[in-house]
Formats: C-alpha cells, sequence, structure tokens
C-alpha cells in the first residue's frame, strides 16, 4: 500500500491477522513499533506494547505519527506489517531509508453501556473476547474482577481483589454496572468499566454486595 501516493512511505502486510475490525481516527489501540535504519540495521526509534491514539500524534519522531496513523487504520487485530519511508521524508530523518516494523495487538474499542445510551457507563475493551455469542438473560456467567478504584484519585474502593463471582444474568446478584456490561462481553474478553453515575454501582444488599463507596471529590468509578 503506497500510504500517501507518492511512494514516501510504503506498506506491506508481513501477517495477517484473524479478524476484519480494523480502527479508526480517534481509537485507542495497543501496539509495538521498530524503526531500523535500512542503511545499517541500526534501531533509530522503538515503542513496544504501547498504548496509542490514532490522530493525536504522539509518535516517536512526531513527524512520523500521519504514517503511522495511516499504516495502522489499514491493520487488523494481531497483524505485522512494514513499512519503508523512502528519504526519511516520513521519518524526520535527512537522507536515510528507514524500515519500520509494526505490530497490532488491540483494538480498543469502547462501548456506552448505559440504560440510556447517556456516556454514564463505558465499557473499554481491553482484550478481544472469542466467538459471536453473548451471554443473555438467564445464563450464568464467571466475571473476574481485578480491582475497582476512584477516579481522579486512583484510590482503591474494593478490598480483597482480584475476585472472581459466577452470576445469572438479569437475576440482580451484581450491581447495575456489572450487570450491564457482562451481557455486552464475549468469552475470554477482558474490558475497563468507567461508570459517571454512583448509582449505577449500588449494591447493598444484592448477592454479591461489593460495597462500593462513593467517595467524596469522586468523577467516576473505574472497574
Amino acid at each position: 500500500d503506497d500510504l500517501f501516493g507518492d511512494r514516501s512511505a510504503v506498506r506491506t502486510v508481513v501477517q495477517e491477522g484473524p479478524g476484519r475490525q480494523r480502527p479508526e481516527p480517534g481509537n485507542e489501540v495497543r501496539l509495538s513499533y521498530t524503526a531500523r535504519s535500512v542503511a545499517n540495521g541500526s534501531v533509530v526509534a522503538e515503542s513496544l506494547e504501547a498504548t496509542y491514539t490514532i490522530g493525536a500524534g504522539a509518535a516517536k519522531p512526531r513527524e512520523f505519527s500521519e504514517t503511522l496513523d495511516r499504516a495502522v487504520c489499514l491493520m487488523t487485530r494481531s497483524e505485522r506489517a512494514s513499512i519503508v519511508c523512502t528519504g526519511g521524508c516520513r521519518f524526520g530523518m535527512e537522507q536515510e531509508e528507514v524500515r519500520v516494523d509494526v505490530e497490532l495487538h488491540e483494538i480498543h474499542e469502547v462501548m456506552d453501556v448505559s440504560f440510556d445510551k447517556n456516556g454514564s457507563l463505558l465499557k473499554k475493551r481491553l482484550r478481544q473476547g472469542e466467538g459471536h455469542a453473548k451471554p443473555r438473560a438467564g445464563f450464568s456467567a464467571t466475571i473476574l474482577l481485578e480491582d475497582v478504584r476512584a477516579w481522579p484519585s486512583g484510590d482503591a474502593l474494593v478490598p480483597d481483589l482480584p475476585r472472581e463471582i459466577v452470576i445469572t444474568c438479569g437475576d440482580g446478584q451484581v450491581c447495575d454496572a456489572l450487570e450491564l456490561a457482562v451481557v455486552e462481553m464475549y468469552r475470554g474478553e477482558r474490558a475497563q468499566l468507567t461508570c459517571f453515575d454512583m448509582a449505577l454501582c449500588a449494591d447493598a444488599g444484592l448477592q454479591f454486595e461489593l460495597g462500593v463507596p462513593s467517595p467524596a471529590g469522586a468523577t467516576s468509578v473505574v472497574f
């Protein structure tokens, strides 16, 4: 793929990913890249297992950001590709050809899972799950709850975590925040849940009472 139509940055697929979903500008992804001089093989830039927001201009060097953005938007999860930046014009280096090896590990898709789709409960996927089936009302689901913290303070709110619990979806055994998130997840998926409406975290009297408080000064709770 000629990313800019002038042969200044040419992408080649090294290993195709298993899926079809491709990230879009504004999406957060997890990726690795290593840039080497074609002339002598020396590493001129590297970023491993990094969280990257497409379009934010955060690549190093900054001149490479637009090239990386275009390349990543053509990739699927687990795909590996190489980009040859000719003459350094897309890498901020004078008179040197650079090869960049890129691997897209994950697309951190963000979904509004609140009742009213008003942004009060957001689920960010950290690891893609398996299959195509989501749990429905009456189905049993096993949840590994790793951490619960207040934001922006970062204070831990629930002791004795991580903790594994088994629930029946829709039976009201856990707070609404967890109920709403679980039915939008696939087997093996790992996600971060951000709740801006503290009422959705209320679980007093439920079978699995975590006792999430409403800390002073907190704007949200992150699971």
